[in-house]
């Protein structure tokens, strides 16, 4: 085997903003056996080479595995789709959850669903007349786009009711287990 390795295609330098985080998985002797054969081939770490397939992955359609939903054709006859990943997107993970509840009712759990419907409602609370900041300007034109909403969202506020509504969501959920014992 004379052949150069090939180079990976993500260099670790693309990215070097992104904060990341822990994920923990099972997997079988086999999926790690290729995940270890991967690393080797591209010179890449088990995370680069877990990222990259799962990138690939959410490219296909949500059919096959993937997060890609066939859409109708627009004015030009282009066919539209919408990916879950991509277009669900956002620095703060409370947009992200907004923008599923907002792309697909069907991927919240009914704790979530109350949670961003209160949001929606009560717009006295959570949206501002002035900016607070904390929101990126394409996702504020993302949420005007897509909510009927006054003013700005308070970034702050919702992110502290969505912190406060995991942990409620936790506490009811690990009571229930209890109860089950």
């Amino acid at each position: 085997m004379n052949e150069k390795l090939r180079r990976p295609r993500y260099s670790r330098g693309k990215d070097t903003h992104r904060r990341t985080v822990f994920v923990g998985a099972r997997v079988g002797e086999r999926t790690k056996h290729a995940l270890e054969v991967l690393s080797l081939l591209h010179r890449e770490s088990y995370s680069a080479v877990i990222e990259r397939a799962i990138r690939e992955i959410s490219k296909d359609p949500v059919e096959f595995g993937g997060a890609k939903e066939p859409g109708g054709l627009d004015d030009f006859g282009a066919e539209e789709s919408q990916n879950y990943v991509t277009d669900t997107w956002a620095s703060e993970p409370w947009i992200r959850r907004l923008k599923i509840a907002l792309a697909d009712r069907r991927l919240l759990t009914p704790h979530e669903e109350a949670f961003w419907r209160g949001v929606r409602q009560d717009t006295a609370r959570y949206f501002s007349a002035e900016d607070p900041g904390g929101i990126d300007d394409a996702d504020i034109e993302w949420l005007r786009a897509h909510i009927k909403m006054s003013g700005y969202p308070d970034s702050q506020a919702i992110s502290d009711a969505w912190a406060k509504s995991l942990n409620d969501g936790n506490d009811r959920e690990a009571a229930g287990s209890r109860g089950k014992e």
